[in-house]
């Protein structure tokens, strides 16, 4: 079964506590508040070079749920030491946010991968709800004047499907934290979204044809049902960008070149 897809009922149903992998205990002398009575949950981001490191406070104020993004004082730079846009070649960005309600648009891709028969197709409709999010987000995506070679805002690095609030007919970004200040191409950005999307799901259920276990055959066929024709051409150097952030943000070389994830199927569960 998809573990990814199984941890929300049983949120919903209250087991969260019963199955969580660690546990806390405190013991005191005296009876006292351990936990802020407005906090609500607490988030660490720690696999990322250390500058980077972070958690996240949910927190209830009068006027709702706050999101409260802060640096990890022992091992993170302080705020004020955060390299700025411009000072480093990544720069990222924490600041309090109103708690978006909604679905993160990267559970509808886990919902399709995991019914049986699924296909390119399906992922590729769903690519293009992300893109229609994108252009909504600005007007150079809709321009485009270069193709995907258009360089976009570097603060855009993010605006993935994992960053994705649909809600209805709405649909907005959240974590918009990193920023490359040289810019980030359209085609790099639509290579994220998508090849980071899949190889991020840990299993499938089978496809309507096998060959679709290919993140990067997914991939090229959600850009031509996109409108950006063939890209095979491209797919070095779109990696070669991503796998530079991926260095950059974690400090970690993963020597991981174009042919390995060419070489990557998803973990298809046997039986469905």
């Amino acid at each position: 079964f998809s573990l990814e897809v199984a941890w929300r009922p049983v949120i919903r149903n209250g087991l969260g506590g019963d199955l969580a992998n660690s546990f806390l205990a405190i013991a005191a002398r005296e009876a006292g508040e351990v936990v802020e009575r407005e906090v609500l949950a607490w988030h660490f981001a720690v696999e990322r070079d250390r500058r980077y490191a972070k958690r996240t406070v949910f927190r209830v104020r009068e006027d709702g749920v706050w999101v409260e993004p802060q640096p990890l004082a022992d091992g993170g730079l302080k705020r004020d030491e955060l390299p700025p846009a411009g000072k480093e070649q990544l720069a990222m960005h924490l600041a309090p946010t109103r708690f978006q309600p909604g679905e993160l648009w990267h559970h509808a891709l886990l919902s399709i991968l995991n019914e049986p028969g699924w296909t390119a197709d399906q992922v590729a409709r769903w690519a293009a709800r992300w893109l229609s999010c994108l252009e909504g987000l600005h007007p150079a995506v809709v321009g485009r004047p270069e193709g995907l070679d258009t360089v976009l805002p570097g603060w855009l690095l993010d605006a993935v499907p994992r960053n994705m609030i649909v809600d209805g007919a709405e649909a907005r970004f959240i974590d918009l934290e990193w920023e490359l200040p040289d810019g980030v191409t359209l085609g790099h950005l639509c290579y994220r979204a998508i090849v980071q999307s899949l190889t991020g799901v840990a299993s499938v259920a089978a496809p309507a044809s096998e060959t679709d276990l290919s993140p990067l055959h997914v991939f090229e066929h959600c850009m031509v049902a996109l409108g950006f024709g063939a890209v095979g051409a491209r797919l070095s150097d779109w990696h070669d960008r991503e796998r530079a952030f991926q260095i950059l943000a974690t400090g970690v070389d993963i020597p991981r070149d174009l042919s390995a994830v060419a070489d990557t199927r998803l973990a298809m569960r046997r039986g469905g």
